[in-house]
């Protein structure tokens, strides 16, 4: 499927981070966030959920490790890793589980291979890739051929075309796309006459 492909632009950060839980014996849950930084990757976000892009002006964006071309998201130069567990996980615990994502179990699985198929007791939960700004968004055919470069919106241009279509037009974040027009609006700020005018001015 096309899709979206964002990537880090100058000193901007790329960070996976990964959402984990489990089920105590007493019934309680823990959690664990583990957060690797690079300092090159990208991240997908699949064309028909282009409304999860972010705005031009946002400081933080998200997309999908899974939802892009083969060569999936291509991170280079990790610079940290960050754990964060949750209560019910003991220090001893909490520092075997990095030794062994940091050196690997005693199968050779470290890192995010460790994390997916290691014998730890979590769940996965979630998984997604965060942008620090700027960040450089292209739309790509299925095999993640560049067809164009894309200009997001800023929240405040967004937010401006939204409330000038009177609400009942979705307006996507990439510039590129026409707004379409929803079935119900949401209370409606513009009056019929002035909807159509600007519809035909914007050719939708």
């Amino acid at each position: 499927m096309a899709h979206y492909r964002l990537s880090a632009l100058g000193d901007a950060h790329v960070e996976m981070v990964y959402e984990l839980y489990r089920s105590n014996p007493d019934g309680s849950i823990s959690t664990l966030d583990v957060t690797e930084v690079w300092r090159h990757g990208c991240g997908f976000i699949s064309e028909d959920l282009e409304t999860n892009l972010g705005h031009a002006d946002d400081t933080e964006f998200y997309a999908r490790s899974d939802d892009g071309e083969d060569e999936a998201c291509d991170f280079r130069d990790s610079v940290a890793v960050y754990f964060e567990f949750g209560e019910g996980v003991d220090v001893a615990e909490q520092e075997d589980f990095k030794e062994k994502y940091y050196r690997g179990d005693a199968q050779g699985r470290g890192g995010v291979g460790y994390l997916h198929e290691g014998e730890h007791g979590w769940e996965m939960e979630d998984q997604r890739v965060r942008f620090g700004s700027p960040v450089c968004v292209q739309f790509c055919e299925a095999d993640g051929t560049p067809l164009r470069e894309v200009t997001l919106r800023t929240r405040q241009e967004w937010k401006t075309l939204w409330e000038d279509l009177g609400r009942r037009y979705v307006v996507p974040k990439d510039s590129f796309l026409k707004p379409w027009k929803i079935d119900k609006p949401l209370r409606p700020t513009k009056t019929e006459e002035e909807i159509a005018d600007l519809v035909k001015r914007l050719g939708l």
